[in-house]
């Protein structure tokens, strides 16, 4: 089994997983609160963070509470090439749904933003995510970490945390930290 059909593999089982997940319904809220305690916003930063598809963790409680605080809050675009493009989201955007089924912002001005909240399907002790299989965030944070210094932030359920090392490619880019309603993983 070569590498790619190996994590294509792993892929399906750590989705089904995490749809067995039965969140306690404040989990969402004490994850935002993990993430506004370990990090030191000021009110300039920009956060690039992810609508919720399935079940991925709700990341609405943070956009609330980083709204709350004056950071400018930003939503992933997906076009052409595999590099997203991230664009201001207020509670007043329109958002439309992309080629995947998932709601992006119609228009609004395109920001870097300074730390990028990632969806997951998994993480390993060393860092590593493992993705839905497209490539949008690995390809991004590579050029943004190319270009400037951006934090990358899974954002996931403690029980997404694997024990064994997520088999990587070159390509695949480490997590800074992971944030779950109970812990933060340092990786920095």
């Amino acid at each position: 089994m070569s590498l790619s059909e190996s994590k294509q593999s792993l892929r399906v089982m750590a989705r089904e997983f995490r749809n067995k997940i039965l969140p306690h319904p404040d989990q969402a809220e004490h994850a935002a609160a993990q993430f506004i305690d370990c990090f030191n916003l000021a009110a300039e930063t920009t956060i690039a963070l992810y609508l919720p598809h399935g079940s991925e963790l709700d990341t609405f409680p943070l956009a609330e509470l980083l709204w709350a605080r004056g950071a400018r809050v930003l939503l992933p675009v997906v076009g052409e090439t595999r590099i997203l493009k991230f664009h201001v989201w207020t509670k007043k955007s329109e958002l439309q749904n992309n080629k995947f089924g998932i709601l992006e912002p119609t228009n609004g001005d395109v920001v870097t933003p300074d730390i990028i909240v990632t969806p997951l399907l998994a993480f390993d002790q060393a860092g590593y995510r493992l993705g839905q299989g497209g490539g949008y965030y690995d390809a991004t944070l590579s050029k943004m970490r190319a270009e400037n210094n951006v934090i990358a932030v899974g954002y996931a359920y403690a029980e997404q945390a694997v024990l064994l090392a997520l088999p990587r490619e070159t390509h695949d880019q480490k997590l800074d930290y992971v944030v779950t309603p109970h812990k933060i993983f340092s990786f920095a």
